[in-house]
């Protein structure tokens, strides 16, 4: 890999931070005379445009660096248009999930440094290819239905997240519409195939398809999964009493949730749901349909760039 970085960089990331620590990183680059390009989105899926432009040179051959949130990153991977370029982030977003997935730094001295200097490794992990009825697309985190969609999407389009994010507790507007929705959330029932194999659920609240542990802005919603492994896991919730969602709420941030009986896990390569009550889908965060959707692996889809476990010496 070479030295060569195409940024693509979310200026309203985190309510514009993302400006102040490109600006901070462009200095270093300058300083350091390392070769780059940089691109600034000016709405929402102009990341995916752009980077689909950066394919189509056939002279690039360097590392494509979102610089922006879990939302960022979800627009670059569905731009990649064949898996041979390596992608990237500098996570500067209230979730930032994929950083979590693959140790990415998320702050503090070790944030870009890894990156600019060169200690960082290649590592092929599997991708995401979903079919909704409207729409097809590539998740990287996890994909799902039902009652953390609802949330996904109110806190997307709501104005509270910014003001959150400049008083540095962006994450509060979660909790904010978990407890606004979880009340009028209704419930229904999904029929599931796992690899062929038939799974018919009644009551459910949520379920998340994995390709690593996290979701939701750290919570450890599948404990198990590996991104590298070839399968997803499915956590299913479902039958759950409403008093008890806050409980499942709380334990899910280490995985606790995992040993409740009212969760189910599956495993598998291909899935297909379908829910009796249409629900709001979400990939990565972002609301890509609803209703009935399919989903498949493709194992080794994806080329990432990450820090080195062990600096260089």
């Amino acid at each position: 890999m070479g030295n060569s970085f195409v940024f693509i960089v979310n200026p309203n990331a985190k309510s514009g931070e993302s400006q102040y620590v490109w600006k901070r990183v462009e200095s270093i680059l300058r300083e350091k005379g390392i070769e780059y390009e940089v691109f600034q989105t000016a709405a929402p899926e102009h990341a995916r445009k752009l980077v689909k432009t950066v394919f189509k040179r056939s002279d690039f051959n360097g590392i494509i660096v979102a610089v922006g949130g879990d939302g960022t990153i979800h627009e670059v991977i569905n731009g990649i248009e064949s898996n041979h370029l390596p992608v990237t982030c500098l996570p500067v977003g209230s979730g930032s999930d994929f950083a979590r997935g693959f140790q990415i730094p998320r702050k503090g001295k070790n944030f870009y440094d890894w990156l600019i200097d060169s200690r960082y490794s290649l590592d092929t992990i599997d991708l995401g290819i979903f079919q909704t009825e409207t729409n097809e697309g590539k998740f990287v985190n996890n994909i799902g239905c039902g009652f953390d969609a609802v949330i996904a999407g109110s806190v997307n389009a709501s104005p509270i997240k910014k003001w959150l994010n400049k008083w540095k507790v962006g994450k509060l507007v979660y909790v904010f519409f978990l407890i606004r929705h979880l009340f009028s959330f209704k419930p229904t029932s999904a029929d599931i195939l796992v690899d062929g194999q038939k799974n018919i659920f009644e009551n459910v609240w949520f379920l998340t398809i994995s390709n690593h542990p996290y979701f939701g802005g750290g919570m450890k919603i599948s404990p198990f999964s590996h991104p590298g492994d070839g399968v997803f896991e499915m956590t299913v919730v479902h039958n759950l009493p409403r008093w008890k969602f806050l409980f499942l709420f709380i334990t899910v941030f280490w995985g606790g949730h995992t040993k409740l009986k009212e969760v189910t896990l599956l495993k598998g390569q291909e899935y297909v749901i379908e829910t009796k009550e249409p629900q709001p889908i979400h990939a990565d965060g972002e609301i890509v349909g609803e209703g009935s959707f399919r989903v498949q692996i493709e194992k080794a889809g994806l080329n990432i760039v990450k820090p080195l476990k062990e600096p260089l010496t």
